[in-house]
């Protein structure tokens, strides 16, 4: 039992600790002035369509996917959702404020390259690893596994074409699309397929905490 306890612990701190790479992830590929990510883009078209700020549109949206896929699916909600919920926002304000802090002023090309690479990995390397652990999702990765787990696909599917349908929706809704929100929709999930066998042995090291890696 204290074994289970141990090894339970350690993955919740690795959940935490992935979500602020998430947000400065986030930040960077906002940053870098290509794009926003999908998800975001289609919250803020959410703020668009119903008049209100984003903080509140996104409040809404999540609220409201919390309680639908606490009815449709219950496993998908444990530790890792209550970890984005309430960690992402305070992670983005502190990576935001970071970032604005070494990048004031006009960027150029190369350091919008280094922000868009630097966030991209980011981002992939955090979705490729706490899914892994299967403690809990965020809202996005909640929609990405139901579609994964209805087409009998990987999640790396799913989230091909969570990021296509939030994409369209938020261009729908009046929001402008990116380079970079393009290429999200296109790379990010084959990329996470491939991250993610590369981050498995790490995964069930910290779920077994017997396994070498």
């Amino acid at each position: 039992m204290l074994q289970n306890l141990k090894c339970n612990l350690k993955q919740y701190l690795a959940i935490a600790l992935t979500v602020p790479i998430c947000a400065m992830g986030v930040t960077l590929f906002t940053k870098a002035g290509w794009g926003t990510d999908p998800f975001t883009s289609f919250e803020i078209g959410l703020s668009y369509l119903f008049h209100t700020r984003l903080g509140y549109a996104s409040l809404i949206f999540e609220g409201s996917m919390f309680f639908v896929f606490l009815l449709i699916r219950r496993s998908y909600v444990k530790f890792g959702t209550v970890a984005f919920c309430f960690g992402i926002g305070p992670c983005l304000n502190l990576s935001g404020s970071i970032i604005d802090f070494l990048f004031s002023g006009n960027m150029e090309l190369l350091h919008k390259l280094f922000c868009f690479i630097l966030g991209s990995v980011f981002i992939i390397f955090s979705l490729a690893f706490y899914t892994q652990f299967h403690q809990g999702y965020q809202t996005l990765d909640m929609l990405s596994m139901l579609v994964a787990e209805l087409a009998r696909k990987t999640y790396g599917f799913g989230l091909s074409v969570t990021y296509a349908v939030l994409a369209l929706s938020a261009v729908l809704m009046g929001v402008s699309m990116g380079a970079g929100t393009v290429i999200a929709i296109i790379c990010f999930g084959k990329l996470v397929n491939v991250v993610s066998p590369l981050l498995l042995p790490l995964v069930k090291y910290l779920q077994s905490g017997k396994k070498k890696l």
